[in-house]
């Protein structure tokens, strides 16, 4: 598959096993020729907290965000990187003694790494990751919780003593160093029903900023991304000790009408600046989808008292934007012909996960994935590729 930009890829391995789409992208579709093996410190931390003030430092993941299968800004799917964080742990508001609701905040700094599948130019090997994220439950409304959340990726090399404070500034141009840094930003809402065993939530972001209050408002859509979803539990009469949840969500990256008018190609987890893009050690710091595409994901999951099994099928168009820029400037023959161009993947999978002892426990998965069009051709008629996927793992706590 040709790259959606013209003109080659990076030198080096980058050429044989980088990403299809964007330049942009460290983002390898296959690590090498030959089997691995990989260590890293998992989700491993040393955390001190007094009273509502809390400092860690580790390796541990975070997750941004209300959404449960696809958060758009942090996730555990890259690998772990150490990071810096500190915050205020979840604290109750009060004004003239009448509660107002809880907050909690945290920032946080991470190390970020590039493959060893993107270019090589060892000097931009290293990014800094900056983030911020806060979150207010009003007393007003039980059961709601409101977020805002917002990252930036910068040279490690540029960083300086004003540049990991740079996120507390709130306009994103001026803050940026004019694109210089790559950010991103989110609004989350969740809203809980205990009663009743009803959730739902709902994530909007961006990935650029906009000149005037004025677009806004015209365009509010530009670079948008967002994730909604719902999540529903059941308790069987006949059997107290199970319980089983519905889980339903929809995730949309693909890049916003209006690039079609300004001519650039852009993805939501890409920079022109920042090139190994939104990426650690080649996996996406986001939703394990990736960029430019959409999914719809359905679960079902029974829990027991040692543990929990899950039947889950999952539809993505992975890199749509891929599609959309193919041939952005070709004829008109040559875009016809990329109406017919779409990837999906089906997925259909169980996972398992039970508790042995206080300190073991196990899990299991086994999936398997029709790709219909896997190379993202012009056919009318879908070339089906299977993939099998099974793995095994074990955990022990310390």
């Amino acid at each position: 598959v040709t790259s959606a930009y013209s003109g080659p890829l990076y030198e080096g391995k980058a050429d044989t096993y980088g990403y299809y789409g964007m330049r942009n992208i460290d983002a390898p579709q296959r690590f090498g020729d030959d089997s691995f093996f990989e260590f890293s410190w998992g989700d491993s931390e040393v955390r001190y907290t007094w009273q509502t003030l809390t400092v860690g430092f580790g390796t541990q993941s975070i997750w941004l965000g209300p959404a449960k299968i696809n958060p758009l800004l942090l996730s555990n799917n890259a690998a772990p990187f150490p990071k810096l964080d500190i915050g205020l742990r979840r604290q109750s508001v009060r004004v003239l003694n009448y509660y107002l609701g809880d907050v909690e905040a945290r920032a946080f700094w991470g190390y970020l790494s590039e493959s060893d599948y993107f270019d090589t130019d060892d000097s931009n090997d290293h990014n800094l990751l900056t983030g911020l994220t806060a979150s207010y439950a009003p007393s007003l409304v039980p059961g709601l919780t409101l977020g805002i959340h917002r990252t930036m990726l910068s040279k490690w090399s540029d960083m300086d003593t004003t540049s990991i404070f740079t996120l507390l500034w709130p306009f994103m141009e001026n803050s940026a160093g004019n694109d210089e840094r790559d950010q991103r930003a989110s609004v989350s809402a969740c809203y809980t029903l205990p009663a009743v065993g009803f959730e739902t939530w709902v994530e909007w972001g961006r990935n650029d900023f906009s000149p005037s209050l004025d677009f806004i408002l015209r365009y509010p859509f530009h670079s948008q991304a967002y994730t909604i979803g719902a999540r529903k539990s059941f308790s069987f009469r006949w059997n107290p000790l199970l319980k089983g949840e519905l889980l339903f969500e929809l995730t949309n990256l693909e890049s916003s009408r209006d690039y079609a008018l300004i001519g650039w190609k852009p993805t939501f987890y890409a920079h022109h600046i920042i090139t190994q893009g939104y990426t650690n050690e080649g996996q996406w710091l986001g939703p394990g989808i990736g960029t430019g595409g959409n999914s719809q994901y359905l679960g079902y999951t029974l829990y027991y008292p040692k543990g929990n099994s899950t039947l889950f099928v999952q539809r993505v168009n992975p890199d749509n934007d891929y599609v959309w820029y193919l041939h952005a400037d070709g004829s008109d023959s040559e875009q016809r012909s990329d109406e017919v161009r779409f990837r999906v993947d089906l997925s259909f999978g169980i996972k398992s996960f039970y508790r042995l002892t206080k300190l073991l426990s196990v899990n299991a998965g086994f999936v398997v994935t029709d790709i219909h069009n896997a190379l993202y051709e012009s056919s009318s008629e879908s070339v089906h590729t299977y993939n099998v996927s099974a793995s095994l793992g074990c955990t022990l706590s310390l």
